[in-house]
């Protein structure tokens, strides 16, 4: 049986169907994270190749081409860092579509796990994570302050759009199946309404921060990340090693 909303629609699987489905799932999220690590190799090589040209000595300060400014005056990130994120996020929606075919809930549980999957190398690159002791930053040869601009625009460009779609698209289909009511009281549902709430707050306070100490932000930052992990871990249960290995890794890293 199935009810079509446009490209996609809404199918009844069998239990084969469903496994294949969660297979598919899974693979894609090994990808992300394959492809983020293969990214961070090329950035990597990258800064070392363009560290190695660099003059040493002279103290002469080179003017900023237009990719290396800011696209708006005041704003702290350049175009290159938002053409790169951005570019980032169109090959994970690409990548979460992939496969789908015209399953309405397999691209909408994929988009929210394909982007999970990142979660563990955002949280290990967060700035006041990313302490010296990180063998990852040593083994790279670059300096957290490269990453940083990426750590932030990553989640307000990517993350907390791909999240913001995937509880849409739930919510839609409830909706849709007349299941809103019904639904709403189960607790994986209570769960994830609660995680899109902590990702609003999250968006929020990264986005407009600007009345609170550095010391504020990053307190409530790091409480409402660590919430937004304990949320997954509980929406969801095949996505629990996703939050476990987020901390447990980024401790690993800094602790070695």
């Amino acid at each position: 049986m199935s009810i079509s909303r446009g490209p996609y629609r809404f199918l009844s699987l069998s239990a084969a169907q469903v496994q294949a489905r969660r297979e598919l799932l899974d693979l894609r999220g090994t990808i992300a994270q394959i492809s983020a690590l293969l990214l961070l190799l090329a950035a990597s090589l990258y800064w070392r190749a363009v560290s190695a040209h660099s003059p040493a000595a002279g103290g002469k300060k080179t003017g900023k081409n237009w990719f290396d400014s800011p696209p708006v005056k005041g704003w702290r990130e350049t175009r290159r860092q938002y053409l790169l994120t951005l570019a980032w996020g169109v090959w994970l929606v690409g990548l979460s579509a992939w496969r789908t075919d015209d399953d309405y809930l397999h691209l909408t549980k994929s988009l929210a796990h394909t982007a999970m999957a990142t979660i563990p190398i955002q949280v290990l690159f967060a700035p006041k994570l990313a302490s010296r002791s990180n063998f990852v930053l040593r083994l790279l040869g670059v300096r957290q302050a490269i990453f940083t601009p990426y750590h932030r625009l990553y989640g307000r460009l990517v993350l907390f759009p791909l999240l913001t779609l995937h509880a849409i698209l739930y919510i839609t289909f409830f909706m849709r199946q007349s299941l809103l009511a019904k639904r709403s009281s189960d607790a994986d549902v209570q769960w994830g309404m609660a995680g899109i709430i902590l990702a609003w707050a999250i968006w929020s306070m990264s986005s407009g921060g600007k009345t609170l100490t550095k010391r504020q932000f990053y307190l409530g930052h790091v409480a409402m990340v660590m919430g937004l992990l304990v949320v997954a871990y509980f929406h969801v249960v095949h996505v629990r090693r996703l939050p476990e290995s987020s901390t447990g890794f980024n401790g690993w890293v800094n602790g070695s």
